[in-house]
């Protein structure tokens, strides 16, 4: 029987590429079970930290959006307490939990940084100055898609899901909403991946 596992679909906004050069605006993780049901959401705007740039192409895109740039940045909190709020929030989620996100290295390599800074637990892996929040090296959604269904899901940056797939969120740059529909598109390739292992298994 397999292991059931707590998938923590997350999607940030920023304004900017790089971790150690820019803020994260905005987070927002919605965890969900294999089936796909909704276990817990989380949702927090954060400040940017004073000891950052921000990026101009980044800044160019937020001017073209400005529900979603508002979205982002209003009510925002010191990255301190969002942190560790987020932790505890992570810690109250059955284990084994995994990070999953489109694409992994830019959402998680935010997310990690911060609470590496914050809090002092790593997203991914711990030694002994280190405690890993999730369990596994996290789920890559473009790349689980392309195993799946071809790989221009990881070829083609902008490769998108069937529009029925989202689960009725569209993708507005907004975290919660983002995060919501990405997760709709998780339960969808768990549900093929587990269609897939049958096939194997019967073949």
């Amino acid at each position: 029987m397999s292991e059931i596992v707590t998938y923590v679909v997350t999607d940030i906004e920023t304004n900017g590429l790089s971790p150690i050069r820019h803020s994260m605006l905005s987070l927002a993780s919605v965890a969900i079970d294999q089936d796909g049901n909704t276990l817990s959401e989380f949702e927090a705007n954060l400040s940017p930290l004073t000891d950052r740039t921000t990026d101009q192409v980044t800044d160019e895109f937020w001017t073209r959006q400005p529900e979603a740039h508002a979205a982002a940045t209003t009510g925002a909190e010191p990255a301190d307490n969002v942190m560790a709020r987020y932790r505890r929030w992570v810690e109250g989620l059955p284990r084994p939990r995994l990070f999953a996100a489109r694409p992994l290295a830019f959402d998680g390599g935010f997310v990690d940084h911060y609470l590496d800074r914050f809090t002092g637990c790593r997203t991914f892996w711990g030694d002994e100055h280190t405690t890993p929040l999730f369990d596994g090296a996290g789920l890559d959604m473009a790349s689980f898609a392309a195993a799946l269904m071809g790989p221009e899901h990881v070829t083609k940056t902008r490769a998108s899901f069937e529009t029925s797939w989202y689960g009725g969120h569209d993708h507005s740059h907004k975290a919660i909403e983002d995060a919501r529909g990405y997760a709709a598109v998780l339960g969808r390739l768990l549900k093929l991946s587990t269609g897939a292992r049958g096939a194997i298994q019967t073949a």
